[in-house]
C-alpha cells in the first residue's frame, strides 16, 4: 500500500468529489501532500532520492518545504491550495528563507492557480510546472 497516496487519503477522509474537497478543512494538507509526493516522483523518475524536509522556528513560523543539494537549502517552497495569489503568502519565505540563506530566486509559493510568473518576493509556481524544483 503507498502511504503517500493523497486520492486514498482522500478517499479515506470520506472525500469522494472535487466539491466535497473544496470544501474540506483537510484541503490545505491534501495539497501539500500531493505537491511533496509529485516532487519525490519525478526526482524518482530520474533515479534521484531529494533531501525535503521542512522549517519551524520557535516563533512557529513555518516554511513547508526545503530540498537541500549538496547539505545545503536549495529551494524554499510553500504551499498554498487557493488558486488566487496573494503576496502575502511569501511572509514566511521572506522571514525565514534569509536565515537559511535561500535567495528571492530560490522561493517558491506553489499554488492551485494555472499561472506560474516571477515576483520581487520569488516565484509563484503552478502544479504543474513543479518540475522546475527537480534537477
Amino acid at each position: 500500500m503507498d502511504l503517500h497516496d493523497t486520492g486514498l487519503a482522500a478517499n479515506l477522509l470520506g472525500i469522494d468529489s472535487a466539491k466535497q474537497l473544496a470544501a474540506s478543512q483537510h484541503r490545505g494538507n491534501l495539497y501539500e501532500n500531493a505537491v511533496v509526493v509529485e516532487i519525490i516522483k519525478r526526482y524518482a523518475a530520474l533515479g534521484k532520492e531529494p533531501q525535503v524536509s521542512y522549517w519551524r522556528d520557535s516563533n512557529m513560523k513555518e516554511i513547508d518545504f526545503i530540498i537541500e543539494k549538496g547539505g545545503r537549502p536549495q529551494y524554499a517552497i510553500e504551499v498554498k491550495s487557493t488558486t488566487t495569489y496573494r503576496p502575502r503568502a511569501f511572509q514566511n519565505l521572506e522571514d525565514i528563507a534569509p536565515l537559511i540563506g535561500v535567495d528571492p530566486e530560490h522561493r517558491y509559493l506553489v499554488y492551485g492557480g494555472d499561472e506560474t510568473f516571477e515576483t520581487k518576493h520569488g516565484t509563484v509556481l503552478s502544479f504543474t510546472n513543479l518540475g522546475r524544483l527537480v534537477e
